[in-house]
């Protein structure tokens, strides 16, 4: 009778072959079908998680460095709807937090829904060289 293993308990066997009974990594990642790296890679997160962290993770990151926290956002939408007669580069000049470009200014505004995003100007049909 044939059994299909999940990827959890395929990964699991390959560490314990390593672990208990000394079998080199080379000659586990062979019998697996794979390269070597992955083998590691299984041995250091079973090292440091148990057998949860030999299943799948996701690829996302787990944090973003380079965007806005949400206080400067909802601030930047608040300047907005206290002024609207402003511009989104007034909006951000004169927050005090940080310097914010235009555009993460533009963007903020967009994303928000308080400002209508133009297209650029197309040229007109009819002009000719």
């Amino acid at each position: 009778m044939l059994v299909e293993l999940g990827v959890v308990e395929q990964r699991y066997r390959a560490v314990l072959e390593v672990l208990e009974e000394g079998v080199p990594v080379t000659e586990v990642a062979r019998r697996h079908g794979g390269a070597r790296q992955p083998v590691h890679e299984w041995l250091a997160r079973y090292a440091a998680g148990g057998l949860g962290g030999l299943a799948d993770r996701s690829p996302r990151p787990g944090s973003c460095p380079h965007q806005m926290p949400a206080g400067v956002e909802a601030r930047i939408a608040g300047m907005r709807r206290d002024h609207p007669g402003w511009g989104h580069p007034e909006s951000g000049g004169s927050l005090g937090v940080r310097p914010l470009g235009r555009s993460a200014v533009y963007r903020t505004l967009i994303h928000r829904g308080l400002l209508d995003p133009k297209g650029r100007k197309l040229r007109r049909e009819d002009y000719r060289r």
